[in-house]
């Protein structure tokens, strides 16, 4: 779309649906990632493609030879994706002393008790 801007940033994974054109060629069939393995691509539309920002209003997703040209429409939707944290059991935390200190909390912010909707921020 013409002047649309995206949200995505490098790194980010998307998946085409409503795409016309971008048909896989023949040659590259086992190479295009599916979301569900089961299923046979035929086109662009429901792969899996990592984003490089190019600016706010376009990006890019890499090689896209083995498709067929674009032709016109598509959505391109943000995939979200797991990110596994791992924290130390409290008793430990606590047996240790080793309780953190963020220093934003080690004073107050008076200024926020006049407006209670940013107190959190």
């Amino acid at each position: 779309l013409e002047g649309a801007k995206h949200k995505f940033e490098d790194g980010d994974e998307i998946i085409f649906s409503g795409v016309e054109g971008m048909a896989i060629i023949q040659e590259q069939q086992g190479q295009v990632e599916a979301t569900k393995p089961e299923l046979k691509l035929t086109s662009i539309n429901g792969s899996i493609h990592k984003v490089t920002t190019i600016n706010s209003n376009s990006f890019k997703i890499g090689d896209t030879r083995g498709y067929a040209p674009y032709v016109r429409n598509g959505v391109a939707k943000q995939l979200q994706t797991p990110l596994k944290i791992n924290f130390e059991p409290l008793e430990t935390i606590l047996s240790a002393n080793k309780i953190p200190l963020d220093k934003n909390l080690a004073e107050a912010d008076f200024l926020k008790l006049s407006n209670p909707y940013i107190s959190h921020i």
